[in-house]
């Protein structure tokens, strides 16, 4: 984490590795988001955005995150019909 610039301590922020590749951000989002397959793999027509200005907004949406999409006491546990979709 500290090669990348991250405090281990107080991580802010998405890391993928990939190979040999660190992605944060906005590039760690849409990396996921390509490896999900159809129809998420339309995203990376976004990598075309500055990143500049994508990594702002996925800061804005993640430090909003609890506002935009709510809080739990506990983590989703989901049930058989979903096993074959979580990891």
């Amino acid at each position: 984490m500290r090669r990348v610039g991250v405090d281990p301590d107080d991580p802010d922020t998405l890391i993928v590795v990939d190979g040999m590749r660190v992605l944060r951000d906005s590039n760690a989002v849409l990396a996921i988001w390509a490896g999900l397959g159809w129809p998420w793999r339309v995203s990376t027509v976004f990598q075309l955005i500055p990143r500049a200005l994508r990594d702002f907004v996925y800061r804005l949406i993640a430090r909003n995150r609890y506002r935009l999409f709510g809080w739990r006491e506990q983590c989703f546990v989901p049930d058989a019909r979903w096993q074959d979709r979580i990891l």
